[in-house]
């Protein structure tokens, strides 16, 4: 049958050597990690064959979220197509999220039954540790005063009405389309106004993150940390605040996977910019039908108090 020796590093200078069987389950793997760091078995995990956090190309997870999602118990690694150099990503505990590095190193002919550790480097972290607050170290603010932002602005080496001009372009994204790469809103964004380089497009994204009054969040879709323009542009995400109240992971999942392989509408500038309202609808044959449809149904409504309760104004968002 063979065996696999995979290591599984968790940060720098911390990583376990696992020998096991080509005939185990990704479950049994997951199983020796936590073995192997400490951890205590009380939450889902997942892998990621592709070697990208959140991928559902080619995913495994330890319960069902969705339909067609794959379990971890039925896969055996044999079934991976795993050689010598092939990377994956394990991810633990969907809250903490622990994300441990996983690489093969080599194969072997002989079967291991049991599953062993044959090289540890590194102490654990603590799973759950117990935060305390250091009385003499100074309060990090959870927010930055309205001066300090200001400060951040003036760093920018674009116009104050560019910077503004790249919000609402980031508001009217998030709000059409809930979900968008900085790449794409990059190309947009250039392909209608005076175009700006890379640097200047990201940092004024990122310091207009840090404002507390968005209805948007700016996220890394992959998880690794990437410290060149050119990776931030491309693993970044624009997400609209309304997948980010109760399962925000599930939720972004979903969003992906009903977007994957469909091209982004452009609208022209003029039809775009109203979006940057949460309140804006775009005025469209339906929404009209629909409008009148329900001030005919609401004038048939019983009266209250003497009072015809009545449909002022009706919008939807498509």
């Amino acid at each position: 049958m063979g065996s696999y020796v995979i290591s599984v590093s968790l940060g720098t200078g911390c990583y376990r050597h696992i020998q096991i069987s080509k005939s185990a389950t990704l479950f049994r793997l997951h199983e020796t990690i936590l073995e192997a760091f400490e951890f205590e078995d009380d939450h889902a995990h997942a892998f990621f064959m592709d070697n990208r956090i959140w991928s559902q190309y080619d995913a495994y997870y330890s319960m069902k979220m969705d339909s067609h999602d794959r379990l971890t118990k039925g896969r055996k690694l044999e079934k991976l197509n795993l050689k010598k150099g092939s990377q994956f990503k394990y991810v633990f505990d969907f809250g903490d999220e622990w994300r441990f590095q996983c690489k093969v190193l080599r194969e072997l002919e002989e079967d291991t039954k049991t599953p062993l550790v044959i090289r540890s480097v590194g102490e654990s972290p603590e799973q759950c540790p117990d935060w305390e607050e250091d009385e003499d170290e100074d309060d990090i603010p959870d927010s930055l005063t309205q001066e300090e932002m200001e400060e951040l602005y003036a760093q920018i080496p674009l116009t104050r009405e560019e910077i503004d001009l790249i919000h609402q372009y980031m508001d009217a994204a998030a709000n059409l389309y809930g979900l968008i790469s900085l790449d794409e809103l990059y190309e947009l964004y250039n392909s209608q106004n005076k175009k700006v380089d890379v640097p200047s497009f990201l940092m004024t994204v990122f310091v207009i993150d840090r404002s507390e009054d968005n209805d948007f969040a700016v996220i890394d879709s992959v998880g690794d940390l990437q410290v060149t323009p050119e990776g931030a542009m491309k693993n970044c995400e624009i997400v609209s605040g309304y997948w980010l109240v109760e399962d925000p992971e599930k939720d972004i999942r979903e969003l992906r996977c009903a977007q994957k392989g469909k091209p982004l509408k452009i609208l022209p500038k003029a039809e775009f910019l109203p979006f940057a309202d949460s309140t804006y609808f775009p005025k469209t044959p339906q929404r009209g039908a629909m409008i009148r449809y329900l001030r005919k149904f609401s004038a048939s409504l019983p009266t209250k108090r003497g009072r015809l309760l009545r449909l002022h104004s009706v919008g939807h968002r498509h």
